[in-house]
């Protein structure tokens, strides 16, 4: 079947028709007795490949039928779709100075000045950090050092997109969260994932001088993890367990889980063990949520090993 096609009858559907059986999208994950019709839009397409479907969407938003809440997600997809990275244009900004970037590859650069931000502030796990530094935990970043070192950074001619995410966690780490969303962002822009993941977790909660948006903080995850940071998908399936800017959904949750445990990604084990430990959208089984748990503690993960010393016998 078309899009045009789908996309007929899924606006047949809301305005009051029925959808044919043939046409049925994939079963819901949540009643429609206690969903909107945008909510049911939105489930209908989500999973399209043509970006006509998410372009329809916005349509129904400019036009005043829809409230908006999965406006963010619908361009992220969109442009993804179309190989381009959107800017998040409803990120507050913060009061630092104007950043200029080159043309430069976004990856690529190296300079004393570089050099010493990579020390200071690059992250463990990006791999567009160079081999041989280790890279640094937020915890043990030395603000005002890193700082430092990034703005030198940053200001270099052909300043490579990691340098802006460094500076921003830098920033982060001083307690200006407000200045760190104008760095971050600028990675955004040059795609950086570690910096489409760490702008989500600010917007998931808000911070002083950031407004709170689910929305942004969702459409953020879901270009990371399509980048392949799975730590992304832990975060949007842990939304989804919360009810976190979105309707809670418990399956929808051990979706992501799943797509990250098959990645090894601690912390979708442990966060899948509290699921069976709960009986969260599963059969309650502590010997399962323990499973999960071993595993997590096993590749890491701080909280699943917690889990396993408070709640399960150890054989």
């Amino acid at each position: 079947m078309s899009s045009a096609r789908s996309l007929a009858l899924i606006l047949t559907a809301l305005a009051g028709g029925t959808l044919p059986l043939a046409a049925a999208p994939a079963p819901l994950r949540i009643a429609q007795a206690q969903l909107s019709a945008e909510d049911i839009f939105w489930q209908s397409i989500q999973s399209s490949s043509d970006p006509a479907m998410y372009q329809a969407y916005l349509d129904q938003v400019g036009a005043g039928r829809f409230t908006g809440i999965y406006k963010a997600l619908a361009e992220i997809r969109i442009a993804s779709l179309k190989g381009a990275v959107p800017i998040p244009k409803s990120v507050d900004q913060g009061s630092g100075r104007a950043v200029v970037i080159g043309n430069a590859d976004p990856t690529a650069g190296s300079s004393a000045e570089l050099e010493a931000c990579d020390r200071a502030a690059a992250a463990a796990a990006d791999p567009e950090k160079p081999a041989s530094v280790p890279g640094v935990t937020f915890a043990a970043i030395d603000a005002g050092a890193a700082i430092r070192a990034c703005r030198k950074a940053v200001d270099t001619a052909g300043a490579p997109r990691r340098a802006y995410f460094q500076l921003g966690r830098a920033i982060q780490k001083s307690g200006n969260t407000a200045d760190a969303v104008t760095y971050l962002r600028k990675a955004v822009e040059l795609g950086h994932a570690g910096a489409m993941h760490d702008l989500a977790s600010i917007l998931r909660r808000g911070a002083a001088g950031v407004k709170r948006d689910s929305g942004l903080a969702m459409a953020l995850y879901e270009r990371a993890a399509g980048t392949g940071l799975n730590e992304s998908l832990v975060q949007l399936g842990a939304m989804y367990a919360e009810g976190s800017g979105v309707r809670r959904d418990y399956a929808k949750a051990r979706d992501y889980y799943q797509r990250a445990i098959a990645a090894k990604t601690p912390g979708a084990y442990t966060n899948m063990g509290v699921l069976y430990a709960n009986g969260q959208g599963v059969p309650r089984d502590r010997t399962k949520a323990c499973e999960y748990w071993r595993e997590g503690s096993t590749l890491g993960d701080e909280v699943a090993a917690r889990n396993l010393r408070r709640s399960c016998r150890m054989r």
